[in-house]
């Protein structure tokens, strides 16, 4: 008995080992690390990737050179979303697009080379839309430097909070800036700060409109930046003092190295907004990135009391009891462009892809107006190459420019000054980009350094530029599409100024006169980059949005430059614009827990 029950064990144990070999899982990949390559946004990208016999379990970038405040999140959110679903068919991290796509074929060339059946990671699972719901007391949206800042103060003021944002990243235009900050740390500073800012606000050679600034509501936001400074302290964020400017007027930015910069320029603000982020999830803080507000919810009387949301994987109802816009200007949005700043519609901007109006367009659904006068900044030193995409890529004019040549319109002529990076505004046009030629001659280029870059691009580019080169000014002029008359008088009056060592028309500084008379002649055709866009919606004092007859829309906010023009002039202060944004955002933030009564 004993052996046939020891016979019939010894089968059923056979028999279990015969089902588990069968039931073993074939391998998906051959073991290993592997380096595979892809296209970001600035070119070739390598990614390692670790698997095993059945898993993705690592990805890394190892080279890059997309920006560094933007493909940190790319890698990170890209890499969990490839390991959780162990597949190539995963969404892009929103505003990363090109790094996102960058990663997936290189993860895709990697698991190539580890024998994976790419075409089956590539196919997606289908999954239903969903349909949720979230509450909180106070809905924050749009999650750059101005709702980070109102989303922190809520937070430390025991005010239930939601913060929601349509990229995949927080920081906003912030997050893409130089960093500066004129934040107060006393009233003494405070009170220097606003004294600075008016004489400041209007630029005497542009015209003036006397209702804005509403100077007690930029003293309002100095002050209010004393609050910001201390809630920083108490949150371990750093700023400290640039160098003075002329005016021996300090500005601060984040302890970080130099090296951090794009396109020639130091850019710290991702340093800033990325600290208060910390914060605010260290904090306890709720966040939803890649939700975007589509519409704004009112109750019977015309309260907002939330908003409809759409999310990655369907669509969300948010209920709020107060709710305070924080997605920016109108900057990234052609159709609001073209309404409102018609000269600059098809214009190139540095505004990252979520400025794009929404909370602008959603108030004014709900009876809030446009302020008057809307009006757009940007420079000489912001220009940017014409079709610079076939050239090197995108890439800012400042490397290929300089004050000390000559800049003239498409039609030749000169009217304004070099020197000052605001006069791409004298080059308004209604029909396509804002243009302006930039005119040297090889002794101006050998003087600056830039010889070697023309030439190398003249070459590239042929006769259809942006680079162009002529032995005679009139021949110049041809290429261009210019009246060769009509550059030539203007070449000629320049260099008679030049002589002079004056500049009797427009001011340009001595220094900077080089006359333009002896070949070969070159060109380069830039186009204006526009960077602040003032306006947007009216609010009142307390950040509450009104409309066209003064009346609060309840349980309705807006601060950054989702509403600017009360604390701009025809100018823009620097490092006062983030001013605007942490200051506003503790100002909306208050008047939406005051409306709660909390």
């Amino acid at each position: 008995m004993i052996r046939k029950t020891m016979a019939l064990l010894l089968c059923v144990l056979m028999a279990f080992s015969t089902v588990s070999g069968i039931a073993e899982e074939p391998a998906l990949f051959v073991p290993g690390v592997y380096i595979g390559t892809g296209t970001g946004l600035h070119g070739e990208m390598t990614v390692s990737v670790v698997v095993t016999s059945q898993e993705i379990t690592g990805i890394e970038i190892l080279t890059t050179n997309d920006t560094y405040y933007i493909y940190p999140v790319a890698e990170q959110a890209m890499s969990e979303r490839i390991m959780e679903e162990q597949s190539l068919a995963v969404d892009t991290v929103s505003g990363a697009t090109f790094t996102s796509r960058g990663i997936l074929q290189a993860v895709e060339d990697a698991l190539r080379q580890a024998g994976a059946d790419v075409a089956a990671l590539k196919t997606a699972a289908k999954k239903e839309p969903v349909s949720e719901t979230a509450d909180c007391e106070v809905l924050v949206v749009g999650a750059g430097l101005t709702g980070l800042a109102a989303a922190n103060r809520l937070l430390e003021n025991g005010v239930d909070v939601l913060l929601i944002e349509s990229m995949g990243y927080t920081g906003g235009a912030a997050r893409f800036s130089g960093g500066a900050i004129r934040i107060a740390n006393d009233q003494a500073y405070a009170q220097r700060a606003y004294e600075y800012l008016e004489t400041t606000m209007y630029y005497g050679d542009f015209p003036v409109n006397e209702k804005y600034p509403d100077m007690e509501r930029v003293k309002d936001v100095c002050y209010k930046s004393i609050d910001v400074y201390e809630w920083q302290l108490r949150n371990g964020i750093m700023v400290v003092d640039d160098a003075p400017d002329a005016e021996n007027n300090f500005t601060r930015r984040p302890p970080v190295p130099a090296r951090y910069q794009y396109m020639g320029v130091v850019r710290k603000g991702n340093f800033l907004t990325d600290e208060y982020e910390r914060a605010y999830l260290e904090n306890g803080g709720r966040l939803m990135l890649e939700t975007k507000a589509d519409s704004l919810i009112q109750d019977e009387n015309g309260a907002i009391v939330g908003v409809k949301a759409s999310t990655l994987d369907g669509e969300l109802t948010i209920n709020a009891g107060a709710t305070i816009l924080c997605t920016g200007s109108i900057g990234s949005d052609p159709e609001l462009l073209a309404e409102y700043l018609p000269n600059y519609k098809d214009d190139l901007t540095e505004l990252p892809k979520g400025t794009d109006g929404s909370g602008i367009r959603m108030a004014l659904e709900v009876g809030a107006v446009m302020s008057e006068d809307q009006y757009c900044n940007g420079g000489a030193s912001h220009a940017y190459v014409m079709d610079a995409y076939k050239v090197n890529g995108p890439y800012a004019s400042r490397q290929d420019i300089d004050p000390a040549s000559l800049f003239v319109s498409v039609d030749g002529e000169r009217l304004t000054r070099e020197d000052d990076d605001r006069y791409h505004r004298y080059y308004l046009s209604p029909d396509g980009p804002n243009k302006q030629v930039s005119i040297s001659d090889k002794e101006i280029l050998e003087k600056i350094g830039k010889l070697d870059k023309y030439e190398e691009e003249v070459a590239k580019a042929g006769e259809s530029g942006p680079y162009y080169k002529a032995d005679t000014i009139e021949d110049l002029a041809r290429q261009l599409g210019m009246d060769p008359a009509v550059l030539t008088a203007t070449v000629e009056r320049y260099n008679s100024l030049c002589a002079a060592g004056e500049d009797t028309d427009f001011g340009k500084k001595a220094s900077l006169l080089n006359a333009i008379d002896e070949g070969p002649f070159y060109a380069v055709t830039t186009t204006f980059l526009g960077y602040d866009y003032i306006g947007g919606i009216e609010t009142d004092n307390d950040g509450a949005v009104i409309t066209a007859t003064g009346e609060k829309i309840p349980g309705l906010y807006a601060g950054g430059f989702t509403s600017s023009r009360e604390f701009q002039g025809t100018g823009s202060a620097h490092s006062y614009c983030l001013i605007i944004c942490v200051s506003t955002g503790f100002i909306c933030a208050d008047s939406a827990q005051a409306y709660l009564g909390k």
